[in-house]
């Protein structure tokens, strides 16, 4: 009786349970939809074209429809047609048009470029003058500012220093929610492919790879940490995400192939290069037991089929925080020192810029003093 007693007042004393949090679900029919994808610019010498065979904003259109997005809604900007005073002004007009509570998904593909503290996404009749011609990341977030009365803006971008139109948004007070991913740093250069819509796409429908919690749903946050794992994964680069607005994107549905997600090493001419599971084989199959990769860093032309005797585990870098290295910049192996290790990447801080915060770095950029040079050199990006 004596401990029931103690149990009782025990509780009686116990401060009440937070209430759960509420979740937001996001609703694609109250959703407007801005898409800038340019390809190809009309100073070529400047900048050079991508290319436009399998382009993937076409799909994530689609996708946005298919969802629930209503077609008036939606407002896409093209290549030649996307100079700068065609977004600014697609994009003030579709702005207007946003009512109290609905949301907007503002989508850039393209060139971005920065110099010093500014950073521009680049339209296609921007030329060397990018100050002059580009489109300023700011001035993205203080058109927002201004005139939108929605509820939540939800950015994706896709470009050099990508990540700076997150920072621009997040950094500033806004009368209204700001969540996004972006495929590059602020400070760091992309892909010229598709990977990152690609990870998009599969946040967006749901695929049960992004569901890290298991609990069955897709947050914008799960979406970011999906964007970022695979970015540094496929493309060697750190791809930021801000989750300040952290609604369900979609019911985690899709179940992914057998294997798929997988990171693994391949042999191929006689070196291992890194590579993702895309599915195995099924059982009966003529190709039973093998699996369908694709390489990082190469697009999925590349994509083979492959024998357990040319896989083995992807091993991660052997570094941690704190530790004194060599890294590679500008041609040079400098020292540094390790700040964190994230997906394979990891971030480094020069013994010559002691005010930095540091840049994610491929592995085979770092060694510890003493060891040879790895044979690949590839980049996360400077910061």
């Amino acid at each position: 009786m004596i401990a029931v007693l103690v149990a009782l007042s025990t509780l009686a004393l116990a401060p009440p349970a937070p209430p759960a949090r509420e979740v937001e679900v996001w609703d694609p029919a109250r959703t407007w939809v801005f898409v800038a994808s340019v390809l190809v610019w009309e100073h070529a010498d400047t900048w050079e074209p991508f290319p436009a065979e399998g382009r993937r904003d076409v799909e994530l259109v689609r996708l946005l429809r298919a969802r629930g997005v209503l077609p008036e809604r939606v407002v896409v900007v093209r290549d030649a047609a996307a100079t700068r005073a065609r977004l600014e002004a697609e994009l003030a007009a579709l702005v207007a048009r946003v009512p109290p509570g609905d949301v907007l998904l503002l989508f850039f593909a393209g060139h971005g470029h920065r110099d010093g503290p500014d950073t521009w996404l680049v339209p296609h009749d921007c030329g060397d003058d990018v100050a002059a011609g580009g489109w300023s990341t700011r001035a993205i977030v203080d058109q927002l500012a201004r005139s939108f009365r929605g509820r939540a803006v939800l950015l994706a971008v896709d470009g050099c220093h990508s990540g700076a139109l997150l920072a621009d948004a997040a950094s500033r007070e806004l009368p209204f929610a700001v969540g996004g991913v972006a495929s590059a740093a602020p400070r760091c250069t992309s892909t010229a492919r598709w990977t990152f819509t690609d990870l998009l796409l599969d946040g967006l429908r749901g695929s049960r790879l992004c569901d890290a919690d298991g609990d069955g749903a897709v947050t914008l946050g799960e979406l970011g940490r999906h964007v970022e794992g695979g970015m540094a994964w496929l493309e060697e680069q750190m791809a930021p995400y801000h989750a300040g607005w952290d609604p369900v994107l979609a019911p985690a549905t899709r179940a992914p192939p057998p294997r798929a997600g997988e990171r693994l090493e391949v042999l191929q001419d006689e070196r291992w290069y890194r590579a993702l599971v895309h599915r195995a084989a099924a059982p009966g199959d003529p190709l039973a037991g093998q699996l369908l990769v694709h390489y990082a860093g190469w697009g999925c032309v590349e994509d083979e089929w492959v024998g357990p005797e040319r896989v083995r585990p992807w091993r991660a870098p052997d570094h941690a925080a704190g530790d004194a290295v060599l890294a590679r910049r500008g041609g040079a192996w400098r020292e540094a020192v390790v700040l964190d290790v994230r997906h394979g990447l990891v971030r480094v801080r020069f013994a010559d810029r002691p005010r930095s915060r540091g840049a994610w770095l491929a592995p085979a950029r770092v060694r510890r003093a003493g060891e040879p040079p790895p044979g690949d050199e590839g980049a996360a990006g400077d910061g």
